[in-house]
């Protein structure tokens, strides 16, 4: 039977034992989260134009993660424009069928049909 190539372990020593662990220094450490000035982020609702391509998705995603790694910004714009793609083609074919079928799946609630939204209340 083949074996892990890692040593065999007790499992009383992986787990840390009372003694070892120091309550101050945990209580420290959330205490040095408070003092430390972190990064803060921008939640403000803000009208921006994006231009919908490869380019303008990476600039965009440059603003809002500026430490992003460059394949990982370039996958981002692909992503975008993927899921860009098939928004255009889904809103086409929608006002194709409202237009000649004058039939769509939401029913009462598709506004091409001259339907309305319906209010929920709010969860407790």
């Amino acid at each position: 039977m083949p074996t892990l190539a890692s040593p065999a372990q007790n499992p009383r020593q992986m787990m840390p034992s009372p003694q070892m662990i120091d309550a101050d220094a945990v209580d420290d450490d959330d205490d040095d989260m408070l003092d430390e000035a972190g990064i803060r982020m921008d939640f403000r609702i803000r009208a921006e134009n994006i231009i919908p391509n490869y380019e303008g998705f990476k600039i965009h995603a440059r603003q809002l993660n500026p430490r992003l790694e460059p394949y990982l910004n370039d996958r981002v714009g692909q992503e975008q424009v993927r899921r860009y793609k098939k928004l255009i083609d889904n809103k086409i074919k929608h006002t194709k069928a409202v237009q000649i079928t004058q039939n769509c799946a939401s029913g009462k609630h598709c506004f091409g049909l001259g339907g309305e939204a319906t209010m929920l209340p709010p969860r407790a």
